[in-house]
């Protein structure tokens, strides 16, 4: 093959045009995208904290007695706010190798804080160990992202598994406190009987 000069430039200037169309094409995805993820939440908005929890941001293991993680002295630190996980079922570090007898917590979830809707991911990281007499534990680090774009681009690119997990989460919640607000109201009809028999 004959190395031709404007081919050449030709074929340069094509990739090139490509590229940039696709990077558009990438940008504008993400961004709809993120438009999506923000509606969804905020039309969630009103159930947020009914469905969130506060989770372990610290767990700490001192001297544990076997090796089914017995005995010892368990501590842990919860969030001051709550939380709905996008990302996962749970707010749990991964153990990197659960077959062996110690390794290193990791992994990251992103989550949605129930009081203002912002997108967060926790950051998990310690150590683990099934020794008689060690001491283990993690911790997670908890960073904001301003927009659902910033968290896109960090990595969070699977939108509709969030979304899905927002809506078995709600789905879940139905019903769920229905026997305590019965149950709640008869008590208070009891107290309130009871009060007015002490005029």
């Amino acid at each position: 093959m004959t190395f031709d000069p404007k081919k050449f430039e030709e074929t340069v200037s094509t990739v090139a045009a490509e590229d940039n169309e696709a990077d558009t094409a990438r940008t504008e995805k993400r961004r709809a995208e993120a438009a999506l993820l923000t509606r969804i939440i905020e039309m969630a908005r009103p159930a947020l904290f009914a469905i969130g929890t506060r989770p372990v941001i610290r767990y700490e293991v001192a001297h544990h007695a076997d090796v089914n993680y017995g005995g010892g002295v368990h501590s842990q630190k919860r969030a001051k706010e709550r939380y709905i996980p996008l990302s996962s079922s749970n707010f749990e570090p991964d153990e990197d190798c659960p077959q062996a007898n110690e390794g290193r917590y990791e992994g990251r979830t992103l989550a949605v804080r129930a009081n203002d809707d912002e997108l967060v991911c926790f950051t998990f990281s310690g150590s683990w160990s099934r020794w008689q007499g060690s001491s283990w534990g993690y911790e997670a680090e908890i960073t904001k992202y301003w927009t659902a774009v910033d968290a896109i681009a960090d990595g969070w690119t699977d939108v509709q598994e969030y979304i899905d997990q927002l809506s078995e989460l709600l789905q879940a919640a139905v019903g769920k406190r229905k026997k305590s607000t019965e149950a709640d109201l008869k008590r208070a009809e009891k107290l309130t009987a009871l009060t007015s028999l002490l005029r």
